[in-house]
């Protein structure tokens, strides 16, 4: 999931509205399995990375119930969230920003 979040939080809007939907793709296309070894290719890293895929699709499907795509897709970063209340931290921080954004210019302003 650390992954997930990292990549989210280095995404805008409409690149949200399009990896979500490509990663539930790939997470889906997989039965879990049992061991990496079990997948069967000569390559560790190829065996670890469709091991991991089918662990996503809990975590995407909650993130695609609380992010409406279609408003993502529009940039519309203040109304994506189905359910605000969800994650207070995320509203707050969109309060947050314009506020300290004001605080630098008038700050840099009166110098």
């Amino acid at each position: 999931m650390w992954f997930l979040s990292h990549a989210i939080l280095k995404c805008t809007p409409q690149e949200i509205a399009i990896l979500l939907p490509a990663f539930n793709k790939l997470a889906s296309a997989f039965d879990t399995i049992s061991d990496p070894s079990d997948v069967g290719f000569k390559s560790n890293v190829l065996n670890d990375i469709v091991f991991s895929l089918p662990k996503l699709k809990e975590p995407l499907n909650d993130l695609l119930s609380v992010i409406s795509l279609k408003k993502a897709s529009e940039g519309r970063k203040d109304t994506m969230w189905n359910d605000p209340e969800r994650y207070p931290a995320i509203a707050d921080a969109d309060l947050v920003c314009p506020l300290l954004l004001f605080y630098d210019y008038d700050h840099h302003c009166l110098l």
